[in-house]
């Protein structure tokens, strides 16, 4: 049997990606973290702006929409399928 995982802190988290981020929070004042949450929404915001733009990106999230098709058309059949069959089963007292 696996052991369950303790969830890591939000502050774990981030010293796995940014060790210096959390340090300079910790030392940092309210009007300074304030000013580094106005830069890392600017900087979220270029990033949604990019991902949006990002021509690339969406011609391989069509092919991956299209690609997947081969599976979740069936899959979904399987799914009403079963779910017909059983409700038939249930309505015969089965």
């Amino acid at each position: 049997m696996a052991k369950a995982r303790a969830k890591k802190s939000v502050e774990a988290k981030i010293n796995d990606i940014d060790e210096a981020f959390c340090g300079s929070i910790r030392s940092s004042s309210s009007d300074e973290i304030k000013e580094k949450l106005i830069k890392l929404d600017r900087y979220e915001n270029e990033l949604h702006g990019a991902r949006e733009d990002d021509m690339d990106l969406a011609s391989k999230k069509e092919a991956l929409k299209v690609a997947n098709q081969t599976y979740t058309e069936p899959l979904n059949a399987i799914k009403l399928k079963r779910s017909f069959a059983l409700k038939i089963l249930d309505e015969q007292g089965g």
